[in-house]
C-alpha cells in the first residue's frame, strides 16, 4: 500500500512540473519573439541582420555534428561571447558574421532583414 502512494505522489510531482514547464516554455517563446524584435531594429551599418536565427542555425549544426561550441570558437577563431551576443540579438562584427554564415553554408542573405 506504500508503494501505490508513494506512485501516486511521483506522479502528482512529474505532473507539476510538466505543468512548469509549460509555463516555462511559454515565458521562452515570448522572451524570444521580443528579442526577435530587437535585433531587427537597424543597426549603425543600415542593415538589419536577423541574429537570433543565425545563432539557432548555428545551434543546430553544432548538435548534428555533436560538437560543443568551444569546437566552432576554436575552428573559426572568434570570441567565445560571440553565442551570448548572437542569442540575445546583439551585433556582431562583419567578419564574424561572414565566418559564422559561411560555416553553416547558408547565403548571408537568409540573414538579413529586408525592410517590407
Amino acid at each position: 500500500m506504500k508503494s501505490r502512494e508513494n506512485l501516486i505522489r511521483f506522479v502528482k510531482s512529474l505532473t507539476e512540473r510538466a505543468d512548469d514547464m509549460l509555463e516555462f516554455n511559454d515565458l521562452l517563446a515570448e522572451y524570444k519573439n521580443d528579442l526577435r524584435g530587437r535585433c531587427r531594429e537597424k543597426s549603425d551599418t543600415g542593415l538589419k541582420v536577423d541574429t537570433i536565427r543565425l545563432h539557432s542555425d548555428i545551434l543546430a549544426r553544432l548538435n548534428r555534428l555533436g560538437k560543443p561550441q568551444k569546437y566552432l570558437v576554436e575552428k573559426l577563431k572568434i570570441s567565445r561571447s560571440v553565442f551570448f551576443r548572437l542569442s540575445v540579438g546583439h551585433e556582431m562584427s562583419l567578419d564574424t558574421f561572414l565566418k559564422l554564415v559561411n560555416w553553416i553554408d547558408r547565403d548571408i542573405n537568409d540573414y538579413i532583414i529586408k525592410d517590407h
